[in-house]
């Protein structure tokens, strides 16, 4: 799994550390500007690298002059780790990227090994490409597979964050009078892909929307990662897995889960409420309250909980 961060760590980091660390299976390659003083484990490495040094790095594998002064910029470059960071990678049969604002559970508990004999990529997503974490088969081919995309040179260029690695700005899925029409008849199918909880309408509405954009998937110019994992999956089957193995705060809220707790106890991860144990939790909104919260030490820490109001050891 690779990670790259740019700007200060958050506060945050030492815990998506411990629960990476307590899945020895994986590998964990962390390029960060700032020193990592503590990894917990030997399955993760850390490098510093930073942003001049990855935007010499861009140009030298791609061609292209980038500027990365929004560090968000890095979302669009997940696409590219695997071409970016090849020489790492020699030794793997695949190659995946995550976000820090991730907890992990068991992971070995859910991917499952004949997904990595049959796959060339697995989404955490059940309706597109996850850009907080995906996993792809560690070949030639995958790893240029962002060029596809006609204008992935300009995406690349451009300062600001595009959405590249899942869903393009400004080229969302138009809804057709076909697509209005066939609305209930992916309603059983939407509630049958949910992994944890039954859909509520907003998440039934949000699902759908990434049926639409499958259904188009080939009908036009290829605009980011998610068009091009439905158009690999049209074309030939298995070859790209969508799963709803990725929980987070939002999908919490689109579910109607108004109040739940993480419980990370020893690799284990469940949603304490509905005894529901996870692959990883996306705490993509509560972290804006980490910043002033007390994080619990995280040396010789084996439980801890996250709300929506923060962690607690």
């Amino acid at each position: 799994m690779i990670h790259v961060h740019l700007g200060p760590l958050p506060v945050w980091f030492q815990l998506f550390l411990l629960t990476a660390a307590a899945n020895p299976q994986y590998h964990w390659l962390i390029f960060t500007e700032q020193p990592v003083t503590s990894t917990f484990s030997e399955n993760i490495s850390t490098k510093v690298l930073t942003r001049k040094e990855l935007e010499t790095l861009i140009h030298k594998k791609t061609g292209i002059a980038v500027s990365l002064s929004n560090p968000y910029k890095v979302c669009d470059l997940k696409p590219l780790f695997g071409l970016l960071f090849e020489e790492h990678l020699q030794s793997f049969s695949w190659w995946g990227y995550c976000d820090n604002d991730i907890i992990f559970g068991r992971m070995d508990h859910f991917l499952k090994p004949e997904w990595f004999d049959q796959y060339q990529i697995i989404s955490t997503y059940s309706g597109y490409l996850s850009g907080p974490l995906a996993f792809y088969r560690n070949t030639p081919g995958i790893k240029r597979l962002f060029t596809r995309v006609p204008a992935w040179e300009s995406i690349i260029k451009n300062p600001s964050c595009q959405g590249f690695d899942e869903n393009l700005r400004g080229h969302p899925a138009g809804k057709t009078l076909a697509d209005i029409l066939l609305f209930p008849f992916h309603i059983p199918e939407i509630i049958a892909s949910d992994t944890y909880f039954l859909p509520a309408k907003k998440e039934i509405l949000h699902q759908y929307h990434w049926r639409i954009k499958k259904r188009q998937a080939g009908k036009h110019r290829l605009y980011d990662m998610t068009d091009i994992a439905h158009v690999m999956e049209k074309s030939q089957k298995n070859t790209v897995l969508f799963t709803s193995l990725l929980a987070s705060d939002i999908y919490f809220e689109r579910t109607g889960l108004k109040i739940w707790e993480m419980v990370w106890d020893q690799s284990r991860l469940m949603e304490k409420i509905t005894g529901k144990e996870m692959l990883a939790f996306h705490f993509r909104q509560t972290k804006a309250k980490l910043r002033e919260i007390p994080l619990p030490n995280c040396h010789n820490l084996n439980r801890f909980t996250l709300t929506n109001k923060g962690f607690h050891a």
